[in-house]
């Protein structure tokens, strides 16, 4: 079996490879995708609750739980959709080895590897 490696001596060995801005590595890209994740998903709820309840209203069927399901489902498919981009920068972010990279630089990179990659296919 693997050796168990806790937080602590995670964090340390973070530190010790990368320096202390190690643990923060990527956080600007983090606090977009949470901003992204966060309002988007309760308004998006929000929106479609009443959206299918007035419709399920209307209709004469359930309005007691079923708006609010079909609404959390719908609003984190769209929350989803939206945040992935973030997501995907964040991931890439963090896979760098050594300085930290901000968000724009990160994504000037991922447009420059993508142009490469259509012009030698």
């Amino acid at each position: 079996a693997a050796p168990s490696v806790g937080t602590v001596e995670m964090m340390t060995g973070i530190i010790k490879l990368r320096g202390i801005g190690g643990l923060f590595q990527s956080a600007d890209i983090t606090l977009l995708a949470s901003l992204a994740f966060g309002s988007l998903g309760f308004g998006a709820t929000e929106l479609f609750r009443r959206s299918f309840t007035k419709f399920f209203f209307e209709k004469g069927l359930d309005t007691s739980t079923t708006p609010l399901l079909l609404a959390a489902a719908t609003a984190c498919v769209v929350t989803c959709v939206v945040g992935t981009p973030f997501e995907f920068l964040r991931v890439k972010s963090m896979g760098r080895v050594g300085e930290a990279a901000p968000v724009a630089t990160v994504f000037s990179e991922f447009l420059s590897d993508g142009r490469a990659s259509r012009q030698n296919s």
